[in-house]
């Protein structure tokens, strides 16, 4: 409660697209920004919010406000060149630049399908991701929990199957409270309860895609059990789960600052941290080949 009263700190992810990582930050070097890596590959804190927002796009445009909780969270689904992702709830699209990004330091391309249900948002992670060349990245406005979503794909000539799927659920936000400080006196019990419906509906719809031997990655930038273990744990004991069983996340994975964020179950579940990053929920599961 109380991190959630101080001011969030400022992450970046270095999206190499156009230029290497020692052209970015030779950028920030020549206006004296001061950084520092935060544990992840392209991760970086920036010391110098104020300054950092006063570069001109152009002179920031490879790094990428995200979250280090966030950036860990694609790190987790493993991106790897050739294989076929697609991320439910993708919003404005910056983890799967991300993921396309990761699967490029690998050396080579990833097949990114972006799915949201807010075409403006999807229509903004289009755009992005046409201005920095990704074309290995594709948006489509979908509402996942509608019976004739798949119809679509079908019509679409989209492909059924993905070595990973990630679900970025809806959530109540309550491991970001610091940025939207209005949350705190909109949230009810009600709204958290409906939203691990909804969580658990994605989740569900979501299994279909994953081919065998394939990832399933639930992600949450909320700190709520409802929300977060027991949906998965929901969903396990489900028809549409029998067939997935946890893949257990190693500290290997997670940057230094999530060390203390390990489950037994083996999720990440880690608090928002004073100068650190925000509050997220992630579990990886592996369907059954």
């Amino acid at each position: 409660m109380k991190v959630n009263n101080e001011p969030a700190p400022l992450y970046v992810a270095h999206l190499p697209f156009f230029e290497s990582m020692k052209t970015s930050l030779e950028a920030l070097e020549r206006v004296d920004i001061a950084y520092k890596p935060a544990g992840l590959e392209g991760a970086l804190l920036i010391e110098d919010r104020a300054k950092f927002w006063s570069l001109k796009p152009e002179r920031r445009k490879l790094l990428f406000a995200m979250d280090l909780a966030a950036q860990q969270v694609v790190a987790l689904c493993r991106a790897q060149p050739g294989q076929h992702i697609l991320e439910i709830g993708s919003g404005r699209g910056t983890k799967s630049l991300a993921l396309a990004a990761n699967a490029r330091r690998l050396g080579g391309f990833a097949h990114i399908l972006g799915f949201d249900l807010h075409d403006f948002k999807t229509k903004i992670a289009q755009k992005a991701a046409d201005e920095h060349g990704v074309k290995e990245a594709r948006f489509l406005t979908l509402d996942v929990t509608k019976h004739s979503s798949a119809a679509q794909l079908n019509e679409q000539g989209i492909q059924s199957s993905f070595d990973t799927v990630l679900v970025d659920a809806p959530c109540s936000g309550l491991g970001t409270l610091r940025r939207s400080v209005d949350k705190r006196w909109r949230l009810s019990q009600k709204d958290i309860t409906q939203l691990a419906q909804l969580g658990l509906k994605m989740l569900s719809w979501a299994a279909q895609f994953v081919k065998p031997g394939g990832t399933l990655l639930f992600a949450t930038c909320t700190i709520s059990h409802e929300e977060n273990q027991a949906v998965v744990q929901d969903f396990l004991d489900s028809s549409e789960g029998q067939n997935f069983q946890i893949e257990p996340l190693s500290s290997s994975e997670l940057a230094p600052v999530f060390a203390d964020a390990l489950t037994k179950e083996g999720y990440l579940n880690a608090l928002p941290q004073s100068g650190g990053p925000d509050g997220h929920f992630a579990a990886r599961l592996i369907r059954k080949g």
